[in-house]
């Protein structure tokens, strides 16, 4: 099925990056399957896929000290969530992050920041994928990239809190992972 993007619909340009690299515009035609995410007003781009937390009870392993942030205000600026996937992925490559293994060739868990970044646009989003005939982002706590230090991981709340937890935390069905994609 052709879907024509509209200016009476809540999708404005720009706000949908398609598998072949290029943002829809007003106006054209597309396939739905062609759409893989929704762009933020930073020009960071979410995926459309959410996937559910399954991380069991671990320890990072030779993770650079350098990246490690124990301060809440510096979390919250952390914005190197590719950065970081790549680290996670070198440093729990025995420790059960099954997530890692599961995101998309271009995904990355994102950042503290850049989560707080996308839940500013909470609404928007969720009515971006309504208007896509997809179900709305979940409430709930999402897990971020960024190291709070060897045993305790930053996530974000839906509703913007921020928490800090311990690796065993994350094998709870009600963590999500909203992966980011790499252009």
């Amino acid at each position: 099925m052709m879907n024509k993007v509209t200016e009476d619909i809540v999708i404005k340009q720009f706000d949908i990056f398609l598998k072949d690299g290029r943002y829809i515009k007003i106006g054209e035609t597309f396939k739905k399957s062609d759409i893989v995410g929704i762009v933020l007003k930073s020009g960071k781009i979410i995926s459309l896929e959410l996937h559910q937390s399954q991380f069991s009870e671990s320890q990072l392993t030779d993770y650079p000290s350098s990246r490690i942030i124990e301060d809440i205000d510096k979390a919250k600026q952390d914005m190197e969530g590719f950065e970081n996937t790549n680290i996670l992925a070198l440093s729990c490559y025995e420790s059960g992050l099954s997530i890692l293994e599961r995101l998309g060739e271009n995904e990355y868990i994102p950042s503290m920041g850049e989560l707080l970044e996308a839940f500013s646009e909470f609404d928007r989003i969720n009515q971006i994928r309504k208007a896509l005939g997809l179900e709305p982002l979940p409430t709930g706590y999402y897990w971020s990239s960024t190291i709070r230090n060897e045993k305790s991981i930053w996530f974000v709340d839906s509703d913007g809190d921020t928490y800090w937890d311990y690796w065993d935390f994350y094998y709870r069905d009600t963590d999500y992972v909203l992966a980011f994609l790499r252009k």
